[in-house]
Parts: C-alpha cells; structure tokens; sequence
C-alpha cells in the first residue's frame, strides 16, 4: 500500500497526524461504542442461529404426598415419598424457514454494524484531522504575530532615535506607538487562539499537542475530478454501503415473517423415573416412561398478529430502501461540497502566494526607502499591516486546502487507507465486510450502487 502521508521536518518526540488518529480511534467513545454493537451483534447471530438446535431439559422433583379416605372405605390412608426425574430432547425440524430467516438477518445486521464502524472511525479520523490542523495554523500564527511585533519594535526604535534628533514628529511616534500596541494585541490574540486549539485537541484526541508535525498530502492520491470522486464514493463510502446491506437485514426479516404461512414439525423425545417410597407396599415402587412424538403445528388465525407483522416488515424494508437512498444523496453532497471547497481553496492559495510574495518585496523596498527619508512612517506601517495581513490569510488557506483534501477522502471511504491506518488489532476481529461469505449479499449491494450512480446527472 502506498504511504499516503509525507511528513515535514519534525522532532523525535513530535506526534504525527497517523499517531493521532490511531490512538484516538483506540480510544474515542463513539468508536468503542460501535465495537461493543458489533460484538453484541455477533452473539445475535449465535442467539438465532440456536433455533436449528435441540433443545434439552433436565428436570428433577422431590415432594410428600399424603392420601386419606372417606370412613367405611376399604383403602387406607397413607403418607408417599415422591421423587421424580425427567429428560426431554426438542428439535425443530421445520419452522417455515424462520430460523433461516432470522439468521440471515443478524448477519447483515452485524455487517451493517462493521461498516458502520468503519465509518464512525472515519468520521472520527476527520476530527482529529481537523484540530490537528487548528493547532498547527494557530502555532503559525503565534509565531507570525511575534515577528510583526518585533519588525514594529524595530520601526519604534529608529522613529524614537529620529524623533530625538529632531528628524520625525511626535505624531510619527504615537503612530508606531498605536501600532506597535496593535501588533502585541494581534499576539495575545493569537496566543489565546493556539489555547483553545490545543484544548479542543485534547477533548478529541484525549493526548497533549506539544510538538505537532505539518502533513504534506500527496494530491496524487485524490481522485482526478468530480465525476471520479463520485464514482469511488458509491463504492467504498461505508456509509452508503452500511445503508446498502441494512435493506438486507431487512428483507431476510421480513422473509422470516412469513413463516406462518407454513406448519412446524417438532420432534420431542421425553423420558422420565419416577420413585414412590410409601408406607402402603401396594403404592411403593418406581415406573420409567418413555415417549417419542413429532408434532405438527399450523396457525390458521392469530387475530390478524400474523399479518400485521408482515405489513410491519414490508414497511420496515421500504423505510430501509429511503434510507439508503437518502444516504447516497447525502454522501454525494458532501463529495460535492469538499471538492468545490478543494478547488476554491487551491486557486485562492496561488493568488494569495503571489500577494504575500509581492507584499514582502514592497515591505523590503519600503523599509530601505524609510531609512533614507523616501516614505513616510504611515506608508511604511500601512505595508507591513497589508504583509501581515497576507500572510495570515495564507497561512489559513495553505490548512484549509489541505482539510479539503482531507474530507474528500473521508466521503470517498479512503481517509484511513490513504493515511496507512488500520484498525486497532481488537477491532479486527471480523470487520472485513463479506470475506469469503455471502457473496451474493455483496453483489446485490454492488448492483444497485452501480445502478444509483448512472442515475446520477452530468457535472
């Protein structure tokens, strides 16, 4: 697999953004949450799938019994010790496919439940992305603001010394006093935004930001346009395709429903030891008993139950079948949004390069031009402000640009595999969807996916 992450220059003990996300997944409620309904959903399936076994009972009994008669008759009363013992075997040996039914359905509810999964950690991978990134832009701009204030520090320094030969007026110097005063407001402002960037990594990552390392995504891994990102989004978005094997479950259950158009056939198998100790010898003694039956069971009228549970399982499907679709339409608006997003932010981060680039040069020039009494203290602050303004808004739009990269690949299904992330070992347990086992669940699920994205209308 491709490492998709390139990382910049960073110390040994930095946290890169793969680190994050992969002790965040280990970690995050939301995540642990859908593990424990995924291996909740695994002991469903051993639960229905019980229904093709026997049934055995053992059953045993201990108690008095007393007997006493009418005077004048010829028994006589008496005082039993009674101990009984039973064994009993049931096996259903068929239900009007029922059990089958209901099988089927635990196992693409528990499918729908590792895909789901995949798609929490996605989602949670996103957030940890997304303040990553928050922390690193605020430290950039910690850093910027520090040396706007120091270029002002030197712009006072040399206005104080002209102003004190008599070269520049008072006005000059409360000037770059007013402006030197904004430059240490921009850096406690910015001092207080990293604060809040770092807390808010922590509530989602749940470890200290301290050295945070600047990721470089290859845009080779994104897919070439719109139509493309689309088109790999129906196929591995897991949110589209946990909607997909939802409508399975669905239909397996609502099959099941039908059962009671069919008789059940149970073979039971009963045998029992029975001990009386009386004090009458006729009553003492032991019996065993043994019986072997096969029942046959037909419902011909519940109340109207057996066909409101029918109509319920039809509307339960259709409900599934509009899930899915909305979900589909809502996956491919996001696919949309972020790339309109991905391309804005990279035509804007070239136009914003050239403005930094060019207002530097000014800056430059403007400050030699200062020194030789060419520019006035006003044209030479209004350019580091119009520099420092620049550079902010690129060093927003270099993060925003990649975030944008970043939620692609999160509506494409691709984040974690482009980063080179897998889940946690414990969360492996069975979480690849369809290995092997119901392929033709997968290619049911394959085909209306295919169907749904021709439908979708020319960009």
């Amino acid at each position: 697999m491709v490492v998709g992450l390139l990382l910049g220059a960073g110390s040994a003990q930095a946290v890169t953004l793969q680190e994050a996300i992969s002790h965040t997944i280990e970690t995050n409620p939301e995540v642990l949450i859908g593990l424990n309904r995924f291996r909740a959903g695994k002991e469903q399936i051993a639960v229905e799938r019980a229904g093709f076994l026997p049934k055995i009972d053992l059953d045993a009994s201990y108690g008095l019994k007393k007997r006493e008669y009418d005077l004048g008759s010829t028994d006589e009363d008496s005082d039993d010790k009674i101990f009984e013992t039973g064994f009993s075997l049931q096996q259903k040996l068929f239900d009007g496919y029922k059990t089958k039914y209901r099988v089927q359905s635990a196992r693409h509810m528990n499918d729908f439940r590792s895909i789901l999964l995949r798609e929490t950690a996605q989602s949670v991978a996103l957030r940890v992305a997304e303040v990553y990134l928050k922390v690193l832009r605020a430290q950039q701009l910690v850093e910027l603001a520090r040396e706007n204030l120091a270029v002002h520090d030197e712009i006072y320094d040399q206005t104080f010394q002209k102003a004190g030969s008599g070269l520049a007026r008072n006005s000059d110097l409360e000037q770059i006093r007013s402006r030197r005063a904004r430059a240490s407001a921009n850096l406690v402002n910015a001092i207080n935004g990293i604060s809040n960037a770092r807390s808010e990594f922590f509530s989602i990552a749940n470890i200290k930001p301290k050295s945070l390392v600047m990721p470089q995504l290859d845009t080779s891994l994104l897919p070439m346009t719109l139509e493309d990102a689309m088109s790999v989004a129906g196929q591995h978005n897991p949110a589209i395709r946990a909607a997909g094997v939802e409508v399975l479950a669905m239909e397996a259950r609502a099959k099941s429903s039908e059962s009671y158009r069919w008789p059940t056939v149970d073979l039971e198998l009963d045998k029992t030891w029975n001990d009386t100790n009386s004090d009458i010898a006729a009553t003492d003694g032991k019996t065993d008993d043994l019986g072997v039956m096969v029942n046959l069971s037909y419902s011909l009228y519940s109340g109207g139950a057996n066909s409101a549970l029918k109509r319920e399982a039809f509307y339960q499907v259709e409900e599934a079948r509009a899930v899915r679709d909305l979900q589909f339409r809502e996956v491919m608006k996001e696919v949309r949004l972020a790339w309109d997003g991905y391309v804005y932010m990279a035509g804007r981060m070239n136009y914003l390069k050239e403005h930094v680039e060019a207002s530097r040069e000014v800056a430059r020039e403007y400050q030699q031009q200062f020194r030789l009494g060419k520019r006035s203290l006003l044209d030479l602050l209004d350019t580091e402000n119009e520099l420092f303004q620049a550079q902010q808004d690129f060093i927003s739009v270099v993060h925003d640009e990649l975030y944008s990269r970043f939620r692609i690949l999160k509506n494409t299904g691709k984040l974690l595999e482009t980063l080179n992330i897998s889940l946690p070992h414990t969360m492996r347990e069975r979480l690849d969807y369809v290995a092997g086992r119901d392929r033709s669940s997968e290619e049911e699920v394959r085909d209306w996916i295919d169907f749904t994205t021709d439908l979708l209308p020319d960009l």
